[in-house]
């Protein structure tokens, strides 16, 4: 077993900037990706980027569909997030009982609707400084100043967002 993750660092780094210059990908392409990444990483025996590996718990509030939360699981999990999915259509109450229970370093949330906001702002004003809430959804891009008022650490527009996010986060275990 490789004492650190530097070569998984830097195929996920790869890979970023891929995605960064070429566009990301259909979603097909992408999880073939992630899962050969991920079979590779398996064949050298790495854990992944962090040890403790960090946990990053997924759910939406108003997607019953939940396609991104498969594709930023897939890529949590290939750079070694122990991953959780809470559900699909959660209240802001379930999350944060689950929230509050598991203690995850990381909150990846999909908000696609407007009147989402209020559930949003319950969920980050319940949790303590020690989980850190990543947002995505196309309601970001349409109000840039939800994140600010509804208290999101980061919003991430697609998978090579939410990549360059962990991959630049440092986690703190208390």
């Amino acid at each position: 077993m490789e004492p650190s993750g530097d070569a998984l660092r830097q195929r996920l780094q790869d890979l970023l900037r891929t995605w960064q210059t070429s566009g990301v990908p259909p979603r097909w392409e992408l999880m073939y990706t992630l899962q050969s990444l991920l079979v590779w990483k398996k064949k050298r025996k790495l854990a992944g980027l962090w040890n403790p590996p960090p946990l990053l718990l997924t759910a939406t509030l108003d997607d019953g569909w939940g396609h991104g939360l498969e594709v930023i699981e897939a890529c949590g999990r290939t750079a070694g997030l122990r991953v959780e999915r809470v559900g699909l259509m959660q209240s802001a109450e379930d999350i944060i009982l689950r929230c509050l229970d598991l203690r995850p370093q990381l909150l990846g949330l999909t908000v696609l609707q407007f009147d989402s906001e209020p559930p949003l702002r319950q969920i980050t004003e319940a949790l303590g400084a020690g989980t850190r809430v990543l947002a995505g959804g196309p309601i970001f891009q349409i109000d840039r100043e939800l994140a600010a008022r509804t208290g999101v650490h980061h919003v991430a527009k697609n998978v090579a967002d939410f990549l360059s996010i962990i991959l630049h986060l440092n986690f703190s275990y208390s």
